[in-house]
């Protein structure tokens, strides 16, 4: 029964590759049905809701200029009545300052005519001003209510029209034409390219090559035979100028799997030595036997860049940095205790963590998975109608729905049959582990813990060409 499951799956992997192979070499060839593609994907009503929203957005544009019309006709009309207000207290403070050196010159006559008067009294002028600005400042609140109210409907209007913008171009179709990304590597930046419009508005996706991360895993000593007969355990310690790492102690043997795993942020591709010594514990002492050394310059890490790398580097004798203790191992006979050290390296840039957005591995297995996720990541593997029917997830119910899919890397986006708007996406990255697929009559369903989502397809075609996908991502 494991053979046959096996030669299944082998099957199933060799078909996939056959449809890519297929479907690639259609596209070079440029031919293909006309009305088979329009039946698939008629664009009319999604061409009509696109000249629809257009108009939508063009009169939205058209009353938030109004409002910004009448914005500054408000703000005119409150400049005049604030400098009409501003010529009216000046009259009335010229007028005060009128009765006010009047009554001084009044009661200075009195002074003179009433020469034995101890005291000159000037009486009091009422603020006649009190009452203007009173209404000078109502005129200002009202005036400050009107364009508070006009500001937040230009925001309404403006956050719409952003809203609406983005929602067009997420609604924006993308023809199925699954073609590998071509990768170009330069020296600051990669460039993840296709032939064909990618989801991502149609543009290349430039990618910083730096910072980025180096996945260093040292996974066995290879055909250890050790000299010494005190040996209890070994283990291996890597040193660059400013870190080092140490792996766990393991017992001897003539093929000691380590396959630890440790990350190093780089920041450039400045160039640096990277050594492995291999330590013997010797009754609570650490007798360094043999080392390797390895050079991280710019070729290193383009061959190491997105691919898991194996290299099995050569043990030799120890040789301390004691410039007379390295003279007289010089002409020493001695052999290393072990032949190789296997490891595994590859480099993945921080921007590419955050465009697949995928947790950081923290295992080989983890790093591969996360290599073949990011591989199928960028492309459109399907595209076609289906009916949807799911438990416990947010884009569809219990109830059978037409849908047009699009399966673009592990996201699948769902979008209204006859509108063709973008209703929403079905991440298939979490559902990669502890999975349990039931297929039955050109149906198809993923189980997830207490979550599912099924598909049914109307033609056994696009029933199998679906299943290939599905088998290849998950």
């Amino acid at each position: 029964m494991d053979k046959k499951k096996k030669n299944d799956e082998d099957k199933d992997i060799i078909d996939f590759m056959e449809l890519v192979e297929e479907n690639i070499q259609n596209n070079k060839n440029d031919k293909y049905d006309e009305t088979e593609e329009n039946n698939i994907f008629d664009i009319k009503p999604l061409m009509e809701d696109i000249d629809s929203f257009t108009m939508r957005e063009s009169n939205i544009t058209q009353d938030m200029n109004n409002v910004l019309i009448q914005e500054n006709i408000m703000q005119d009309e409150h400049q005049v009545s604030v400098q009409d207000a501003n010529i009216m207290q000046d009259e009335v403070n010229a007028i005060q300052d009128n009765i006010i050196q009047d009554e001084v010159n009044v009661s200075i006559q009195d002074m003179n005519e009433n020469s034995n008067a101890n005291n000159v009294i000037i009486q009091d002028v009422p603020n006649v001003s009190i009452q203007d600005n009173i209404l000078q400042d109502e005129q200002e609140v009202s005036i400050n209510e009107e364009l508070k109210v006009l500001n937040q409907k230009v925001e309404l209007m403006a956050r719409e029209i952003e809203d609406n913008e983005k929602l067009n171009k997420m609604r924006s179709p993308v023809d199925f034409n699954p073609k590998k990304t071509e990768i170009i590597s330069t020296e600051r930046s990669i460039i993840l390219c296709k032939n064909d419009s990618l989801l991502f508005n149609g543009e290349d996706i430039k990618l910083k090559k730096y910072p980025g991360y180096l996945f260093i895993n040292i996974y066995n000593i290879d055909k250890y035979i050790s000299s010494s007969s005190d040996v209890e355990s070994v283990f291996v310690r890597m040193e660059t100028k400013d870190f080092y790492y140490e792996t766990d102690n393991y017992p001897e043997d003539s093929n000691i799997k380590i396959n630890n795993l440790f990350v190093l942020r780089l920041k450039s591709q400045d160039k640096f030595k990277m050594k492995f010594v291999l330590n013997q514990n010797k009754s609570g002492r650490v007798v360094k036997s043999s080392e390797c050394e390895i050079c991280i310059d710019k070729d290193f890490l383009n061959n190491v860049h997105n691919v898991l790398h194996e290299l099995k580097a050569e043990w030799s004798p120890y040789r301390p940095d004691n410039i007379f203790k390295k003279f007289l191992n010089f002409f020493s006979s001695d052999l290393s205790d072990a032949l190789y050290l296997k490891m595994f390296f590859c480099y993945i840039s921080q921007e590419e963590f955050d465009k697949v957005d995928i947790p950081m591995p923290n295992s080989l297995f983890d790093l591969g998975k996360w290599l073949n996720i990011r591989k199928h990541f960028y492309n459109t593997w399907f595209s076609g109608f289906c009916n949807m029917r799911g438990i416990n997830v947010e884009i569809c119910t219990h109830l059978w729905k037409r849908r047009f899919i699009k399966v673009h890397g592990y996201k699948i986006l769902i979008y209204n049959e006859i509108t063709k708007n973008l209703l929403g996406i079905f991440d298939l990255v979490n559902f990669t582990n502890e999975k349990e697929i039931n297929e039955r009559e050109n149906k198809y369903k993923i189980i997830n813990n207490e979550k599912s989502i099924e598909f049914h397809f109307d033609s056994k075609e696009k029933y199998l060409t679906f299943k290939k996908v599905m088998t290849a991502l998950l």
